[in-house]
């Protein structure tokens, strides 16, 4: 039979330090000035507003892919142009794991539809297409085509596209976020959607509950 534990220390819970552990807690204990009660709250309003990030961070994934997509097949004239380019080693191998995945899920005797490919393909990957080293290869005749809307330099979309990766990976890591300028990083997501398509963002400025859900931040008690 399970025992459960009562004693805490700094107004956490014994089962919370061994559940979520110490060093995770930690940084959350920080914030809140050691205070137990806000501590817990703010651990559990950070997945609560990284949840609500996985709505606008979903739509910009799939829109930056598709668009990406269509605009090299109309350049390579295949649908599996990513065979036809001169890919970085990292970006190759990535599509390498995709393609396996892609096959393993195909109805058609381990073929992959390109389709599929384009599905398994990470966010790192359709970003690293962005990136300096192909700038000639592949920005100036064919993906700043997809960016209908944007008439910056090639490296700040990198660039914004890159910090949403990472703020992703944080997100899906299950990683604290609660220290980032939240507001900001919503709003670059709408904007990057918005170089992809206007109404697209519009959309997801509509129906977004990130908004919402950073109103509802626990007020920061504890700090002195």
């Amino acid at each position: 039979m399970e025992t459960r534990a009562t004693t805490n220390d700094g107004g956490i819970p014994a089962w919370a330090r061994v559940f979520y552990s110490e060093p995770r807690l930690g940084r959350y204990l920080d914030a809140c000035g050691h205070d137990g009660p806000a501590t817990m709250e703010l651990y559990s309003w950070n997945a609560q507003v990284a949840g609500a990030f996985y709505d606008p961070l979903h739509k910009l994934e799939i829109g930056l892919r598709n668009h990406i997509h269509v605009q090299m097949k109309l350049f390579i004239k295949s649908e599996h142009w990513w065979t036809a380019i001169n890919l970085h080693p990292v970006a190759h191998n990535k599509t390498t794991v995709a393609l396996a995945r892609a096959g393993g899920k195909s109805r058609h005797a381990g073929r992959a539809r390109a389709d599929d490919v384009v599905a398994e393909s990470s966010f790192g990957f359709w970003v690293s297409l962005l990136a300096s080293r192909y700038d000639r290869q592949l920005w100036i005749p064919a993906l700043r085509k997809a960016f209908p809307n944007f008439t910056g330099r090639r490296s700040d979309l990198h660039r914004g596209f890159d910090s949403v990766r990472l703020l992703r990976n944080r997100i899906m890591h299950y990683e604290p976020v609660f220290h980032r300028d939240l507001n900001a990083d919503h709003a670059k997501i709408i904007r990057l959607m918005s170089y992809l398509n206007l109404d697209a963002a519009e959309e997801l400025k509509r129906t977004s509950i990130v908004p919402e859900v950073l109103a509802q931040r626990p007020p920061r008690r504890g700090q002195g």
